[in-house]
């Protein structure tokens, strides 16, 4: 009994095993992805709410700018926060943890990094871990509005 050359038995299943190997992939990137956009989002919002808290705290007083502080980082309550405030009357104005004149600040940006756990990912990567990270700026004001929300 002799085999014709030209049969291919057997290659299905070495097309079906790459196809599932291939849709589990695919399955397990999209997972990853979902779940770090879901902690961007919720990240996000409580980002946006200590910039507005720290924003609040700034009110020229000479310990505005370490209230501000320690509002932010009461209301993210992350594994990293970064406070900076900006000094506007300067010349130059920049950003700065701690800035010359509390009185003469009026905007404040928050950023917090937080790791997500990666899952199916990380078997094809050998990061354990991606870092979400998150900013927002606020300003006080003294019209009407007084906080406002910059992007």
């Amino acid at each position: 009994m002799r085999r014709d050359p030209t049969e291919r038995r057997g290659a299905i299943l070495i097309v079906v095993c790459l196809g599932l190997f291939l849709l589990a992939a695919g399955a397990g990137l999209a997972l990853d992805v979902s779940r770090m956009l879901l902690v961007q989002k919720e990240l996000r919002s409580r980002v946006d709410a200590a910039a507005l808290a720290a924003a609040l705290e700034l009110d020229g007083a000479s310990d505005s700018v370490a209230r501000a502080r320690a509002e932010a980082a009461a209301v993210v309550d992350a594994e990293r926060i970064e406070f900076a405030a900006l000094d506007q009357a300067a010349e130059e104005p920049a950003w700065s943890d701690t800035p010359a004149d509390a009185a003469r600040v009026g905007m404040v940006r928050v950023t917090s990094v937080v790791g997500v756990p990666l899952t199916l990912v990380r078997t094809v990567v050998r990061e354990k871990t991606a870092s979400v990270r998150v900013r927002s700026t606020a300003r006080a004001s003294v019209e009407s509005r007084p906080v406002e929300l910059v992007r």
